[in-house]
């Protein structure tokens, strides 16, 4: 039976946690909402929360 030596393999490992991702804040609602995955493409096109909050949008201030 071998041992392992885990000293050999000192990995580092970049965690993103929910802090580190962009933020914007929702015309309607006022809210801060974080990036997600599936806005990685048009991130920047990206201007309310939620579905909701797009069928409204003509409340926005």
């Amino acid at each position: 039976m071998r041992e392992i030596d885990t000293s050999v393999r000192d990995v580092t490992v970049w965690v993103k946690t929910k802090r580190d991702l962009p933020v914007k804040t929702c015309p309607v609602c006022q809210r801060p909402f974080v990036w997600r995955k599936k806005w990685a493409r048009c991130w920047e096109e990206v201007r309310y929360c939620s579905e909701k909050c797009r069928r409204h949008r003509g409340s926005a201030t």
